[in-house]
């Protein structure tokens, strides 16, 4: 693995893990800033960024029969484990249902979250239904399908121009959203919505393409970066850091947005200090590596053992709670990676041999 996919693969898995530690944020509540938005960010941003890497010279993802297939592929892959995870929160819906009411909206959900179109319903009994992260793989797979269209426009418009159209749509839906509909609305089509969601996933696209035309991703990131280099990013990684902590009061997401960009610019531009350190991590990679068995499997888990634990050991040493589910997420994702992998193995094998 090039150095550059190994940090790139390090931020997936310092993404998933501020999207796990704002999950376990109900065992210490409110004492965190919603990290899982940024996580979240962080992950359409690769996204994209990768997709480009692989595909925007290409001719495969040109064309929307190309986009399609593309995407069904991808949520193919996952789709064993989407079911899977859904079943035990499932099960703890349906031990709530008192009537044939409550049977009918389980059905109804169910049957949303089985099509993957969950995030397409402005309601968050529907979006955040069943295993509530999975959201995000309705909203991705639409960006997987519109990707011609960002190839399109980016060749058209080019670089800086389309990176800044991006951000200033985004701008204009949240300042809209912010003044004119209603608190869960303005959540919805600033957090969840397909099509707003798409813009972080084209930002992605717009840096591959400004870094090719610059010459800065041909070959591997050079073995030691610049101390220029390495000290902008530790002070836009600081302010980025005080900005999630103490930005209580911020209201327009892309403000974020922007300073993702730059940490993801700087990341894939030239190997820092702390890219080396942090982001090459052997642990954190790894992390990265199954980032997406933690995702599908993290709420199930915290849910699970928080029942025990409360049962267990009533609400006492919610510090040592939270360390046990945190390993047991990771442990549970791991062994879930082996099991998937050993799977797709075969079906390779099974595949060159027919």
């Amino acid at each position: 693995m090039s150095k550059k996919i190994q940090a790139i693969q390090g931020l997936r898995g310092v993404a998933i893990i501020l999207i796990v530690l704002w999950h376990l944020n109900s065992l210490f509540p409110l004492i965190l800033p919603p990290l899982g938005d940024r996580g979240v960010e962080f992950f359409l941003i690769i996204s994209g960024f990768l997709v480009a890497a692989k595909h925007l010279n290409g001719n495969s993802l040109n064309k929307f029969s190309g986009s399609m297939r593309y995407s069904f592929n991808k949520i193919k892959q996952l789709y064993p484990l989407y079911i899977l995870s859904a079943l035990p929160m499932i099960f703890l819906a349906v031990r709530k249902i008192n009537d044939f009411s409550g049977i009918i909206d389980i059905a109804k959900k169910t049957v949303l979250y089985g099509l993957v179109v969950q995030s397409w319903i402005p309601n968050e009994n529907y979006y955040w239904a069943i295993n509530g992260v999975t959201w995000f793989l309705s909203t991705i797979a639409f960006c997987y399908i519109a990707t011609p269209f960002v190839f399109y426009i980016l060749k058209k418009i080019r670089g800086i121009n389309t990176l800044l159209l991006c951000l200033i749509l985004k701008f204009t839906i949240e300042i809209i959203c912010s003044q004119f509909l209603s608190e869960s609305l303005a959540t919805y089509f600033t957090y969840i919505f397909p099509v707003y969601r798409l813009f972080d996933y084209a930002m992605g696209i717009c840096l591959f393409d400004l870094l090719e035309q610059k010459n800065e991703y041909e070959g591997d990131i050079p073995q030691t970066g610049s101390k220029s280099r390495s000290i902008l990013f530790i002070v836009v990684l600081i302010a980025y850091v005080v900005l999630v902590f103490f930005g209580k009061n911020v209201y327009l997401y892309s403000i974020y947005h922007i300073s993702e960009l730059a940490i993801v610019w700087l990341i894939v531009s030239e190997r820092t200090i702390v890219s080396k350190f942090l982001l090459e991590n052997k642990i954190v990679v790894w992390i990265g590596n199954i980032s997406m068995e933690i995702f599908l499997t993290h709420l199930p888990v915290i849910s699970y053992l928080s029942i025990v634990w409360e049962k267990v050991l009533g609400k006492n040493l919610p510090a040592v709670e939270w360390l046990v589910i945190l390993a047991v997420i990771f442990m549970v994702a791991a062994i879930t990676n082996k099991i998937l992998s050993v799977f797709r193995n075969r079906k390779r094998q099974s595949a060159k041999s027919q």
